[in-house]
């Protein structure tokens, strides 16, 4: 179960994020994963995101008794907004995870992808799928949305394929999580 939201950032937002992406991207590093599992998650990070995370937590904040209650979750007040900016370009992926799973991400409790790029998108696939009681949800990245889901879901992105290496017309994700 997950909940979209959609023309989440104001044009002016989603400008200024496109831009700092262009500018950063020789500053992405590639990703690793809380196990350190190798060949499970291909994409690059850039994990210096103050002021990003500052605006996300602007918006999201007035959402969460929304978003829990849409969720079936128990409500909390987050203790703490963790941000990374990721990136899939060609061969991107992240196998089948979850992101409160290990002991150093285990109060992660709300997952957020916000799905960000320059039009016209330059890639296909890069789904965001996850396993639910009655089956897989295929949730297809849409410019300018974010989707919130149970940290301890499990989850996975599937293979992107590119036609540019230009960072801000790959797939461009704010992910995010609420930890207790």
């Amino acid at each position: 179960m997950y909940v979209r939201l959609y023309s989440f950032l104001s044009l002016s937002e989603r400008h200024e994020l496109l831009q700092q992406t262009e500018t950063l991207q020789g500053s992405f590093v590639s990703s690793i994963t809380s196990t350190g599992a190798e060949d499970y998650r291909r994409s690059t990070v850039l994990y210096d995101t103050a002021a990003w995370r500052v605006l996300m937590e602007q918006k999201i904040r007035p959402l969460l008794f929304f978003i829990f209650d849409s969720l079936g979750l128990p409500s909390f007040e987050p203790e703490e907004f963790e941000l990374q900016l990721t990136s899939h370009s060609e061969g991107g992926f992240y196998l089948w995870h979850t992101d409160n799973g290990t002991d150093n991400v285990k109060r992660r409790r709300l997952t957020f992808v916000y799905y960000f790029w320059n039009e016209p998108k330059s890639f296909a696939g890069g789904n965001l799928e996850i396993q639910t009681e009655t089956g897989v949800e295929k949730i297809e990245p849409i410019n300018n949305s974010i989707v919130f889901f149970d940290s301890g879901l499990l989850h996975q992105v599937t293979l992107v394929q590119a036609t540019t290496e230009r960072q801000s017309h790959l797939r461009m994700t704010l992910n995010g999580w609420l930890r207790d």
